[in-house]
């Protein structure tokens, strides 16, 4: 019943922020660094909301005002909470979590800094226009990827080579050997092409398949030299 509640006291700034573009009409994925390895995301949506997590599936077509309110009927606190609304004015703005934590903004730097909480969140690159060269390899295991900047791929590891079926994902960058269901999934690089849209990385393969991952990269003034990818949250670094 008390999610009910905060569910109630959300509805009211929910609606005023919907039709509120804003000044600068917030938009992205910000990060603070804790310490190495360990993050505190912001993903803000022009329509007032924002939440307190990285995008898990990638932004392109993703409904905020869908998933919010999935997540505010799931009793799930840590769903619930990670939910809030921005206003801004002027250089600043304000964020009111769920818990009712009130966090103030300086966006002074926009888009490529906001300061919160004491911390500067930098914004990470969504890959929308961007092309890669070069190969990268996942730093949680022997996973890679060989990308072209005619939009040509060579993956290994990433998504699994699979006989039959759809594809399956590995899980912390290394490579499967065996699905559920019968369906021989092989050890093998396969080739395909990439598309970069807002923070999320399409592939299309030869046998029809078309699967998305979350991706981001990391922030640097050259976007023709990123060294630091992330794809499904999984760290990938350029290795030549």
């Amino acid at each position: 019943m008390k999610y009910l509640a905060v569910l109630f006291l959300l509805l009211s700034p929910f609606a005023v922020a919907q039709g509120y573009k804003g000044e600068y009409g917030l938009a992205g994925v910000f990060r603070t660094t804790i310490q190495p390895d360990q993050f505190v995301y912001l993903t803000f949506f022009a329509d007032g909301r924002v939440r307190r997590a990285y995008p898990e599936t990638g932004l392109d077509n993703w409904n905020d005002a869908y998933q919010m309110n999935l997540d505010m009927r799931s009793g799930v606190a840590a769903r619930i909470l990670a939910w809030g609304t921005y206003h801004i004015s002027g250089s600043t703005a304000e964020i009111v979590f769920a818990n009712k934590d009130t966090w103030t903004l300086d966006i002074s730097h926009y888009p490529q800094s906001i300061t919160a909480q004491g911390a500067t969140f930098y914004l990470l690159d969504p890959g929308a226009g961007l092309r890669l060269s070069g190969t990268y390899r996942s730093a949680n295991g022997d996973a890679s990827l060989q990308f072209s900047p005619d939009g040509q791929v060579m993956q290994q590891g990433v998504v699994a080579n699979c006989i039959s079926g759809g594809p399956h994902f590995s899980y912390g960058g290394s490579h499967p050997s065996m699905s559920s269901g019968g369906q021989l999934c092989l050890d093998k690089p396969l080739a395909g092409q990439y598309v970069l849209g807002f923070y999320t990385l399409h592939f299309r393969f030869a046998d029809g398949t078309s699967p998305s991952l979350a991706f981001w990269g990391e922030p640097t003034a050259d976007r023709t030299n990123v060294r630091t990818l992330y794809i499904g949250n999984v760290r990938y670094d350029q290795v030549q």
